[in-house]
């Protein structure tokens, strides 16, 4: 971790530009924590309670930003002259969802600051609240933005998440084990003895699993352009094509199963709501062959360049058939205990839970540290049930009004079924099988920016004035089936 001053610092810069430039300040959370190394991780002021990183001062700064900008235009027009327009009925009960979930969450950890005080749970249960619900008002944040600012932050993380690609690629191609330690397993001074012992064997592996920061990022572009090539009118260009391909080998060769699963999952969706939404056609089932062929060969591609590499994908595919896979089993002697042990937790405490999102010590059925506890079941045992109901409408308001859109406007329906899918997979397969999650930490960012850039996206109604005529008595609606950040005149 840098100093105390030059963290405090770099945070006050950070704080600076998301004021007065949303846009960059969503530039720099895609690049700190959504691409290749972990550069926020360092950039950390403690507190006497935990400590803020970039993430908290970048949202709460943008927060403010907007916010100052708004009461200046309403203080140009005038007192008496706002006019306030209520927001359509879906981003209502959108918001709705949100707030219920950040404030029951938060009374969660609240009410149970009296009883953990002096715990490792205390310091857990606040930053719950600052890395598992401050950052869903960054949608709020996008949500205020125009469709045009909006874009250019969906069009960073793509840029962003390509770049990670190649660099990704090319540290792996090059296997020198130096660079890969500092890429991937950065051990930061205070770092514990038992995840050094982990890094220094893992680093012996003949393939070392690297995982880049925004492999998650990247999962949700790959089921994007994958859903684009296939079901678009369009003809595929050939760059969306090298982005793909680059994107696919990047995930593919860090050996997790857990991502090329949800990528199958993603595309799976995509295809069956492309056939009910009337989509799918003989000429996407020539792309879809397409694009497996493609794919297969970028593979076989690798296996060229490193032999033995898809010998090491088939044996760890063949795991799946012993205890790899029993994640609520106690046969998993670190994943399946400690779900166990915050099933048992949250039964004993179904209502408001423990304010924290790991159990108390007294629930633990192993020694050691937590090894990856079921996202869902990290909601549980902080919020009770309620905290997890909560969580599941809030993340169906995300994206089922688009869903809903895709039979009652079939003109749109090409243009959202990719988007929908994602988020569909981010809801039903990332956070059910535990591939880390996308609600809590800095993929909720990923989520956020892919919700917004569907949201704009979606089939809007709007005023078309005809050339030479009167604007009130000649005017027609018409609807947009596709983004334009321009108004239509």
């Amino acid at each position: 971790m840098l100093g105390p001053l030059l963290s405090a610092c770099l945070l006050i810069l950070f704080g600076l530009v998301g004021f007065y430039r949303p846009v960059w300040g969503f530039g720099l959370l895609i690049l700190l924590y959504q691409t290749l190394f972990n550069l926020g991780g360092p950039i950390a002021v403690p507190l006497p309670v935990g400590y803020v990183e970039p993430t908290e001062v970048l949202i709460a700064s943008m927060a403010m930003g907007l916010w100052s900008k708004s009461r200046e235009r309403h203080q140009v027009r005038g007192p008496g002259t706002k006019k306030l327009i209520r927001p359509p009925a879906d981003m209502r009960r959108l918001w709705l969802a949100m707030g219920s979930y950040i404030l029951w969450q938060s009374l969660c950890v609240v009410k149970a600051l009296g009883s953990l005080r002096g715990t490792d749970n205390f310091r857990y249960g606040v930053r719950f609240i600052l890395a598992g619900c401050l950052p869903w008002v960054a949608l709020y944040i996008l949500r205020k933005m125009s469709s045009k600012d909006g874009h250019k932050v969906f069009k960073t993380a793509y840029v962003l998440s390509i770049a990670t690609a190649i660099v990704h690629i090319a540290i792996q191609v090059v296997n020198n084990r130096a660079v890969i330690k500092a890429a991937y397993y950065f051990i930061l001074p205070d770092g514990s003895d038992q995840y050094a012992n982990f890094v220094e064997g893992n680093l012996q592996e003949d393939f070392v699993r690297g995982l880049p920061q925004g492999a998650l990022l990247m999962l949700f572009f790959l089921v994007l352009n994958v859903g684009q090539l296939i079901f678009n009118k369009a003809r595929p260009r050939i760059g969306a094509v090298a982005a793909t391909m680059l994107i696919f080998s990047a995930l593919f060769i860090t050996i997790t199963r857990s991502f090329m699963m949800c990528f199958l999952a993603g595309t799976l969706v995509c295809a069956a709501l492309a056939f009910l939404s009337k989509s799918f056609n003989a000429k996407a089932s020539v792309r879809a062959l397409v694009v497996c062929f493609t794919l297969v060969a970028c593979a076989a591609t690798y296996e060229a360049i490193r032999p033995g590499f898809l010998q090491t994908w088939a044996e760890r595919v063949a795991l799946l058939s012993g205890v790899d896979s029993q994640v609520f089993s106690a046969e998993n002697g670190a994943r399946g205990l400690d779900n166990l042990a915050s099933i048992a937790a949250i039964s004993d405490r179904p209502v408001m839970g423990f304010g924290s999102p790991y159990y108390p010590e007294e629930y633990s059925l192993r020694t050691g540290t937590f090894s990856d506890v079921h996202p869902m079941l990290m909601v549980g045992v902080l919020g009770g049930i309620p905290g997890m109901l909560l969580i599941v409408w809030f993340q169906w308001e995300l994206f089922f009004p688009c869903l809903r859109d895709l039979w009652r406007r079939r003109e749109a329906a090409r243009e959202l079924v990719p988007f929908v899918s994602v988020l569909i997979m981010s809801m039903c397969v990332v956070n059910v099988i535990g591939a880390g999650g996308s609600i809590y930490g800095p993929p909720i960012i990923c989520v956020v920016i892919f919700t917004n850039e569907m949201w704009n996206r979606r089939p809007q109604q709007r005023v078309v004035l005809c050339d030479g005529l009167p604007e009130r008595d000649h005017a027609r609606i018409q609807s947009t089936a596709h983004f334009d950040p321009h108004p239509v005149v």
